[in-house]
C-alpha cells in the first residue's frame, strides 16, 4: 500500500506504490537468483532502504551508511561503556 498524502485542501492522494516497486525492483530478482534455474545474478544493492520524505529508494552498501565497523572502532567504543 503508498503512503497517503492530504494536501493543504483536504483532497486525499496516494504517493508512489512502494509495495509494488519493491516487489518488482528488489523482490522478484532475488527470489529468480536463488530459485530459478539459469537465473541471472540479481542486481540488488546490500541494503535497499526507503526514504519517506523522499519518496525514493536508496541502494547502500552498508547501514547504517556512516557506520563502518573495524577492530580500532571496536576497542575505543568498549572502553566507554566500562565502570
Amino acid at each position: 500500500m503508498s503512503p497517503l498524502i492530504v494536501t493543504s485542501t483536504g483532497r486525499r492522494k496516494r504517493g508512489s506504490d512502494t509495495g509494488t516497486a519493491f516487489r518488482q525492483q528488489i523482490l522478484r530478482p532475488f527470489l529468480a537468483q536463488y530459485l530459478k534455474d539459469d537465473a541471472p545474478k540479481a542486481d540488488i544493492a546490500s541494503v535497499n532502504a526507503f526514504v519517506t520524505g523522499e519518496n525514493a529508494w536508496r541502494m547502500l552498501d552498508v547501514w547504517p551508511s556512516s557506520c563502518r565497523w573495524s577492530p580500532a572502532n571496536r576497542s575505543n567504543t568498549a572502553s566507554r561503556f566500562r565502570r
